[in-house]
């Protein structure tokens, strides 16, 4: 893609999770985002429209044809380190997609997930590495 040759190698050890924690006490279609490792705590909806998040979750929500979210703590979790090329945005995004479709009571195939990322990752990137 890049014009370059490439080696893929998997690295086990490194691991994105995503969890979704339902807050009964919380507004209806808030969802609060706490991602210590990268400093974000924060509502969903106080995030840019071009924010990753909040293009995933609204991937999930188009294609689960859901309105609105009930309240909740996404709570994300990382140990591949931002920016070094070994697709930590795109383990996350795939974390969130299937917390999020399970979290709403409709888990989703690897097909769409690998769909919906991929999409989010064009939006992000542009060129996204595969």
């Amino acid at each position: 893609m890049y014009g370059q040759p490439a080696i893929a190698v998997p690295v086990t050890q490194l691991r994105a999770k995503a969890t979704i924690i339902p807050d009964i006490l919380g507004t209806p279609g808030m969802m609060r985002v706490l991602a210590p490792e990268v400093n974000l705590d924060c509502q969903l909806d106080s995030l840019k429209p071009g924010h990753p998040l909040v293009a995933v979750v609204k991937s999930v929500t188009t294609i689960l044809g859901v309105t609105h979210i009930p309240a909740c703590t996404l709570k994300l979790a990382s140990t591949i380190p931002v920016a070094a090329g070994l697709g930590s945005g795109a383990a996350v995004s795939v974390a969130v997609i299937r917390a999020l479709s399970a979290f709403l009571g409709t888990p989703l195939d690897d097909e769409h997930v690998n769909k919906l990322s991929y999409n989010v990752e064009k939006i992000h990137h542009g060129t996204p590495s595969g």
